[in-house]
């Protein structure tokens, strides 16, 4: 995540909604540095976690492939095509949901991030399908990270069989309050208990 202050110095498409273009700004970071992690907002790394660089080889993008885990992809297979045609592009095959909550990119390969050139439609991951359609113009690959490295609050079951053994837990849609109370828990058993409590309670006095 960067940090507000860069966040302003940073241009942005004008083609993306509000609430997904702030991800392309990670294009002008990422070009920056060698090899880049970038994670979401809503992602506690636990204590244990590994060196990800060592363990994931240069030569191409790393993302969790969430497709396994999907009830239906009907609505993955429209929206996908939906960013391609947008961009004129082709839809990538075969058909993956890969989210950009934990990626690992090289500088070479920081074009999958860079903002769209045409309009896309607005969705919930838009963005996470325009990276993918990137990656497929430029014939990036893009290799799956372990579960354990973007474990996501919705996956219901897997998440709760899981959680505590995980490195990387992701609260995506996790409603406030059990974000909230999951992140003390772990915050705890990482840090302490009072220094978590300080700061899991200054954060929630943050404003915005």
């Amino acid at each position: 995540m960067l940090p507000r202050r860069c966040q302003s110095l940073l241009p942005v498409s004008t083609h993306t909604p509000g609430h997904t273009a702030n991800k392309f700004r990670v294009h002008h970071v990422a070009r920056m540095y060698e090899r880049t992690l970038y994670l979401d907002a809503d992602v506690w790394i636990r204590g244990q976690c590994p060196d990800l660089f060592a363990m994931h080889p240069r030569g191409a993008v790393y993302m969790h492939d969430d497709t396994p885990f999907l009830d239906c992809v009907t609505w993955l297979r429209n929206e996908m095509a939906a960013v391609a045609m947008s961009q004129q592009s082709k839809k990538p095959k075969p058909l993956k949901r890969w989210n950009t909550g934990v990626v690992i990119v090289d500088r070479k390969d920081a074009i999958v991030w860079r903002a769209p050139r045409k309009p896309i439609p607005v969705g919930h991951v838009m963005e996470q399908h325009h990276v993918t359609v990137a990656a497929n113009d430029h014939g990036i690959p893009i290799l799956r990270i372990d579960t354990r490295f973007n474990l996501q609050w919705w996956m219901k079951y897997h998440f709760k069989r899981l959680a505590e053994s995980a490195d990387i837990i992701h609260y995506a849609n996790a409603p406030h309050d059990e974000r909230i109370e999951s992140l003390r828990r772990h915050a705890q058993a990482d840090l302490g208990y009072g220094f978590a409590t300080h700061r899991v309670n200054s954060t929630l006095r943050e404003p915005g």
